[in-house]
């Protein structure tokens, strides 16, 4: 199909992709169990560059400055970078490919959705081993956002909420979604490092999830200071550049001291 034909392996096998003048290619973010420090998957990252090699802002992309087929398009074309850029690096044990998914595409499922159960289909990539991440204040409507949910999970996916305590995050409807994930935001973390009052609400916050039955992941962690607030508010996975700074290759060690 179209996306197919606009990735290809360069002589290292390493798979680029071509969207519209630009170059996009996959960098890789490990996730660690924080008790432990072992890594259990990777993040997927585009990296996008122009044809003189200045570097573009995935953000700006994403965020408005395509219109809904040029998105699609886009969003397609990276999920199947990284897939092939981490199938290329992976064994069956390196656990799981995190892929974020762009909140047109969440509220649009019914006409967008089949892209990632067939890609992993022809690829023959294990859906178990994939997390489908969706930025919860990207997704207005509770019902859109519980259906979208609930057709990842019947692909075979994990699904996380990204970027939670962001703007319009609810606890509420979390409960019933039935997540396999939560990924609080940095500023979350900021906010318990700045305050003391922050800091007594943000264990009762980790408790209030994982009685949804979510595992709770910390995003952005830099220091070891914020790695041990992390851990002793009972989060249980994290990445960050305390950790590792995204790569194209994978992380290859079991873990990250």
């Amino acid at each position: 199909d179209s996306i197919s034909q606009q990735a290809k392996p360069d002589d290292a096998g390493i798979w680029q992709g071509q969207f519209r003048g630009l170059r996009l290619s996959s960098v890789f973010q490990p996730v660690v169990t924080l008790s432990t420090g072992r890594v259990v998957g990777h993040e997927g990252l585009v990296r996008l560059d122009y044809a003189d090699g200045r570097g573009a802002t995935p953000f700006r992309f994403f965020s408005g400055g395509l219109d809904e087929a040029g998105l699609v398009e886009l969003d397609s074309l990276c999920r199947l970078l990284h897939l092939r850029n981490f199938q290329r690096q992976a064994g069956a044990a390196d656990g799981w490919l995190f892929l974020n998914v762009s909140p047109l595409v969440v509220a649009s499922h019914r006409r967008h959705g089949e892209f990632l159960a067939n890609m992993l289909d022809k690829n023959g990539f294990d859906p178990a081993r994939v997390v489908v991440e969706i930025a919860e204040s990207g997704v207005q409507d509770s019902d859109t956002l519980a259906k979208a949910v609930a057709h990842y999970r019947q692909i075979g996916c994990l699904v996380a909420i990204d970027d939670y305590g962001v703007g319009l995050s609810s606890v509420t409807r979390l409960w019933s979604l039935g997540v396999d994930i939560v990924k609080l935001d940095r500023e979350l973390l900021q906010a318990a490092l700045a305050s003391p009052e922050e800091r007594r609400l943000l264990p009762s916050l980790v408790e209030f999830l994982h009685d949804c039955g979510t595992l709770v992941l910390m995003e952005g962690v830099e220091t070891f200071e914020e790695a041990l607030l992390a851990l002793e508010v009972g989060c249980d996975l994290a990445q960050g550049y305390h950790f590792a700074r995204p790569a194209p290759v994978l992380f290859d060690g079991a873990e990250i001291i």
